[in-house]
């Protein structure tokens, strides 16, 4: 079984980088773990995941808070903007997969 967070990331990387609309405004398919040296902007990584235990004594559930970075070399902050919009809009409702 794959821990809640490495599930979560797998699931949110397979969401995102099936999305075409965001693959083309970031020039490709650019979301990392860890952006390689020279990667040509902008680029989407996985920032710092939290997980809080909420096992009741009924209950197994876990909240996770993901965060992600969007990166830019564009001087207005319409580019990241929009990006994030089309992050959101993907992954709003999204029947995400997690791995058991």
């Amino acid at each position: 079984m794959a821990a809640p967070a490495a599930a979560l990331q797998k699931a949110l990387f397979q969401a995102l980088d099936a999305d075409g609309s965001l693959s083309a405004a970031l020039g490709g398919a650019k979301l990392f773990d860890h952006a390689p040296d020279n990667i040509p902007f902008p680029y989407v990584t996985f920032g710092r995941t939290s997980v809080y235990d909420g096992v009741t004594g009924r209950d197994n559930d876990a909240e996770q808070l993901f965060t992600l970075h969007f990166w830019s070399k564009a001087e207005a902050r319409k580019e990241m903007l929009d990006v994030m919009d089309m992050v959101s809009a993907r992954l709003q409702d999204a029947a995400l997969a997690l791995d058991e």
